[in-house]
């Protein structure tokens, strides 16, 4: 492929979907009209959002509100900042439900996806309260075990944003916020629930907490990746024995490429 970069754009369709097309380009279509490579069709609303914010296109929804010049006039319910058409503001706005909404809709995800391998979950008010009586989003029962027997677990999520949307300095604003790290606002904010949480939750011999971070440019921290390989595992266990076989004495490459479905 070389070192041509990846051409991406997309085409809204009405009124239920959203045609997204890739390109890579390669020597073969030098020079001509490329056809894309690989089209995606996704529904609008939370979906079009997602795969905007992701790419880093403007957001259909926030590029038809009102503007002049191209510039927005649509302010925020914070009534400090007028709302970008790239969803920097309402990603870190404190006073927009917008980000409550996303986060309490991926909660609601992550039940069902952890129920698969038949563990019993709590979600939200069902959690089991800290020693200060503050709750994560999701608890596994008896996910973990040792030698000293099953524990739980408990996980709070945040998603963060890898730009400034809400500073003082208007200029930083839809500029990355640790451009030589992007995986630095992910380490910020497990740091911040590992305080708010983590201790207090210790306390409590039969639970463990783990910070679930990931970004709207759909980056994960690494203690959310290892859970989620672990749950991909445990669901190809499960699926192993539903067959009437041993994970164990399955072939390697079998189980990998199983695992990799989950």
């Amino acid at each position: 492929m070389g070192s041509d970069p990846l051409s991406a754009w997309w085409l809204g369709l009405a009124p239920a979907t959203l045609e997204f097309w890739v390109r890579f380009p390669n020597e073969r279509n030098q020079g001509k009209q490329a056809r894309p490579a690989l089209k995606y069709r996704v529904p609008h609303g939370s979906q079009e959002t997602f795969v905007s914010t992701t790419l880093g296109l403007e957001v259909p929804t926030l590029a038809a509100l009102p503007s002049l010049h191209n510039s927005p006039l649509a302010k925020c319910g914070c009534k400090k900042f007028c709302v970008d058409f790239h969803g920097d503001h309402t990603s870190t706005c404190t006073a927009h439900s917008g980000a409550t909404k996303a986060h309490d809709w991926m909660v609601s995800v992550l039940g069902p996806l952890f129920r698969t391998a038949g563990h019993v979950v709590r979600t939200q008010h069902g959690v089991t309260a800290s020693a200060s009586q503050r709750r994560g989003d999701v608890e596994i029962r008896n996910y973990l075990r040792d030698q000293a027997g099953s524990r739980s677990l408990v996980f709070d999520l945040i998603i963060a944003h890898d730009r400034f949307g809400s500073s003082s300095h208007v200029q930083q604003n839809g500029c990355l916020s640790h451009p030589q790290d992007l995986d630095t606002s992910l380490h910020i904010a497990s740091q911040r629930k590992i305080v708010a949480y983590q201790q207090q939750y210790d306390d409590n011999q039969n639970i463990s907490f783990l910070p679930t971070i990931v970004s709207t440019s759909t980056r994960m921290h690494g203690e959310f990746l290892r859970l989620l390989f672990l749950q991909a595992h445990r669901e190809t266990e499960a699926h192993f024995t539903a067959a009437g076989m041993s994970s164990q004495n399955a072939n390697s490459e079998t189980l990998r490429l199983k695992r990799a479905a989950f």
